[in-house]
């Protein structure tokens, strides 16, 4: 509706017309303002209460949960009912989250089960460990959008091993972008990296209904591979190029490639050359070892990039020896 600000559907905070993530809480900011909550209050496999919506996203909504029978919370996605239109997105969701509970890894977060709801549309859900921190997305939105150099590797180096640990057990992530990286706390260490939404269903990015949902999807496109952006089968050098992206975006403070919508991104993505992070006057002060990574990992053609993210974190490591920074 013309005249209304966007407004984040998790505080419910108004921001201009130009935001599109709330500085607060990461969420994704809806045009129309919030709306009623759908699932808040109900009880998911006769155990698990819905407390408080904490995360939207381009595939579903993500909630605060208690489990009664265990005396835990613990954090519950439900697939967005639009979704259920694609076939064959909620057999491909519960099959890939089975996967990804089979993954052990101190930066991975932990899956506990997976359902569907009762009731005539049927939405897909997956349990996992409930975690008390903030997306990489809350933490860029409130640094001036781009982080310290010491401070972007060592988050970025724990994505790796994370996402490397998936690569070696022949899983992809595939949608690996700020909102699915999660900063927490654990005594007095900071950053410790929890990497979210592994399990996630396959979105064909060039599906009209896909793209309609509230705009969410232009997050996702801003950090997809050339092979994605194409609709190829995709594997680990597609991550690492998502990898490659989220360091440019923590150190320049913007991703390589933006635009209006998804399929103007996506055509970037294929086509365009990104600008390297030695040449923006935001990132001159990177390395240029660090910043000739960065560049070989957004190559086109996936064989031109590492291979996997632990390839990709050793190079990073690497190139910061070359450079004189001890990590």
């Amino acid at each position: 509706m013309s005249g209304v600000s966007p407004s984040c559907l998790i505080c419910g905070k108004s921001y201009g017309p130009a935001a599109r993530f709330c500085p607060l809480d990461g969420a994704a900011l809806s045009p129309g303002g919030p709306s009623p909550d759908p699932y808040l209050s109900t009880t998911i496999a006769g155990q698990f209460e819905l407390l408080e919506l904490i995360g939207l996203g381009s595939t579903g909504r993500v909630y605060r949960a208690y489990q009664a029978d265990l005396k835990r919370e613990v954090a519950i996605k439900i697939l967005h009912r639009e979704l259920l239109k694609s076939p064959g997105i909620v057999t491909r969701f519960l099959r890939e989250a089975k996967l990804a509970s089979r993954l052990q890894h101190p930066n991975l977060v932990t899956l506990l089960t997976s359902g569907q709801l009762d009731g005539p549309d049927g939405e897909a859900y997956v349990v996992a460990e409930y975690l008390e921190g903030r997306t990489l997305r809350a933490a860029l939105s409130t640094t001036e959008r781009s982080l310290p150099l010491p401070r972007a590797l060592h988050i970025l180096l724990q994505v790796c091993d994370a996402v490397g640990e998936a690569h070696a057990n022949s899983v992809v992530h595939r949608d690996l972008k700020p909102e699915n990286i999660m900063l927490v706390k654990r005594g007095l260490a900071l950053d410790i990296v929890k990497v979210l939404d592994f399990g996630a269903a396959r979105l064909d990015l060039s599906d009209a209904t896909v793209l309609t949902q509230k705009g969410a999807i232009l997050g996702t496109a801003r950090y997809a591979s050339p092979e994605c952006a194409r609709g190829q089968t995709v594997g680990p050098p597609s991550d690492v190029y998502s990898l490659a992206i989220l360091l440019y975006e923590c150190l320049a403070g913007k991703t390589p490639f933006d635009g209006k919508n998804p399929v103007s991104v996506l055509l970037k993505h294929m086509q365009e050359a990104p600008i390297p992070l030695s040449s923006l006057p935001e990132s001159a002060y990177v390395p240029p070892a660090i910043s000739r990574v960065v560049q070989e990992n957004l190559a086109k053609t996936p064989e031109l990039r590492c291979q996997n993210a632990r390839d990709f974190g050793a190079a990073v490591v690497e190139a910061a020896r070359i450079s004189g920074i001890t990590l």
